[in-house]
């Protein structure tokens, strides 16, 4: 009996907003797991990253809440969009077995009309959902009759599971993670335990190229993002990665990880961004994996996202000596009773500090910015604006506030209102023009606001190109 044809698929986004925009990478959640497949079942496996381009355009702020935003639209409504005929072409030559679609809460139309197009051209595949959006919903994502099962909650295992149980003959409908109908009711099966042992998966970059739509265009650099470790400590309000990793921290062994980085350093990567959570998690942990990777002189250079409580002069020193270039920053608001309600667990002062002494080793600084959380007033709008402006950094990250189904602000726009049972995700983005969620300030008057901060942030970023 032939290996089951498995179909890996990173649904469009960036692509529908223009032409010549798109993401560069390889979607490293789809490469782990092919690599996880590859390795626990009997299959051949192919993926289809449909919002990638070679070389995209930088994104314009202002271009994506105007007339991006209505070219997204648009192309959702008319299904046409060459991204979409993509999909079509691979599914035919590929002839799938089983399809699995990578769902966040922002692109849940996209992955529809994915999946909508996959069962016209291929009635008798799988369709699996995964990724963020079935991870928070659980069972409550088959309302949409597009997908057979979801997978919630770290995806390797359960894959590999379903694979296998396909292989014999049927769904595992009792697989720990995952939901599926029976009967015609959505029901879940037991949460699977997150994975205890991160070394024994296998290298994302150990996929090959010829496993990739469109592989020879993928420049080596697509390939240079890494996980050092799943899950993250920190309660923001505004975010929902707890609901696919947890909270409790799994680091991948100092040996592990540079043996992929020596992997992916003999593929051409250059640079490589980890893609944690929080980089570190903790100081030690930091310093102790930034010294290993100083001695190590694999020939690249790094960049990570960490938190303002990580950030003091020994863990610069010791990122800047590792061969770090870059270090983001969520700093999100310059209000303080802001800070506090979303969860940061610092203040504006602490945020500064920690800005300055990235600076002062000679770090590329990246903040991150949102604006329009719940309880935002014109103040606390003043207050973001003015840290945006007067902050010594390199780039500047600006988001709208977006409801995440599953997190602490989700449930108090519930409580205001501004969230109701005819929510579409799909209209809401972190730079969508309709996110007004702070009953404080009139949408019609939040969107002035947020326009002004968008053209300063353009404004200001443009005035020191990344």
């Amino acid at each position: 009996m032939r290996p089951l044809r498995l179909l890996l698929i990173e649904p469009p986004f960036y692509r529908l907003y223009k032409n010549g925009y798109g993401l560069c990478k390889a979607p490293l959640g789809l490469a782990s797991l092919a690599a996880y497949a590859l390795a626990h079942a009997d299959v051949e496996v192919l993926i289809l990253n449909a919002d990638f381009h070679p070389d995209p355009e930088p994104f314009a702020i202002p271009y994506l809440a105007g007339q991006g935003y209505a070219a997204y639209r648009q192309a959702l409504v008319a299904k046409d969009h060459p991204a979409f005929s993509e999909v079509d072409q691979t599914v035919a030559v590929f002839a799938p077995d089983v399809v699995g679609i990578t769902v966040r809460t922002p692109l849940l139309a996209s992955a529809r009309i994915v999946a909508d197009r996959v069962r016209r051209l291929a009635p008798e595949a799988v369709i699996l959902a995964g990724g963020p959006h079935p991870s928070i919903v659980g069972e409550a994502l088959l309302v949409h009759p597009e997908f057979d099962a979801a997978v919630v909650g770290e995806g390797e295992g359960t894959l590999a599971a379903c694979l296998n149980g396909l292989s014999r003959g049927r769904l595992p409908a009792d697989q720990p993670g995952l939901a599926v109908r029976r009967d015609g009711v959505a029901v879940r099966a037991a949460p699977r335990p997150p994975l205890a042992d991160l070394d024994a998966l296998p290298f994302p970059g150990s996929v090959a190229p010829g496993r990739w739509v469109r592989g020879d265009a993928y420049p080596a650099q697509a390939f240079g993002h890494v996980f050092a470790s799943r899950g993250c400590p920190r309660r923001c309000a505004y975010c929902s990665s707890a609901g696919v990793w947890g909270r409790r921290v799994r680091c991948r062994s100092i040996p592990n990880i540079l043996e992929e980085l020596s992997l992916l350093a003999g593929r051409g990567v250059k640079h490589v961004h980890f893609d944690d959570d929080t980089f570190g998690p903790t100081p030690d942990r930091l310093v102790a994996l930034c010294r290993e990777l100083e001695t190590a002189r694999l020939g690249l250079t790094f960049g990570c996202e960490t938190h303002v409580s990580l950030i003091n002069e020994r863990t610069v020193a010791a990122l800047a000596g590792a061969g770090f270039s870059t270090v983001q920053l969520g700093l999100e608001s310059g209000d303080d009773a802001m800070l506090s309600r979303v969860g940061k667990g610092f203040t504006v002062a602490q945020a500064r500090l920690a800005a300055a002494q990235v600076k002062s080793a000679g770090l590329r600084l990246e903040a991150f910015f949102m604006v329009g959380f719940p309880d935002e007033t014109e103040e606390s709008l003043e207050a973001t604006r003015r840290l945006m402006e007067t902050l010594s950094c390199d780039k500047r990250i600006y988001s709208i506030f977006t409801p995440y189904p599953g997190t602490q602000l989700y449930k108090r726009c519930l409580e205001q209102g501004t969230v109701g049972p005819d929510f579409d995700p799909s209209r809401h983005n972190h730079q969508s023009p309709e996110n007004a969620f702070c009953p404080a300030i009139s949408p019609d008057r939040f969107r002035r606001l947020a326009g002004e901060i968008e053209a300063l942030c353009a404004a200001k970023n443009a005035a020191r190109p990344a």
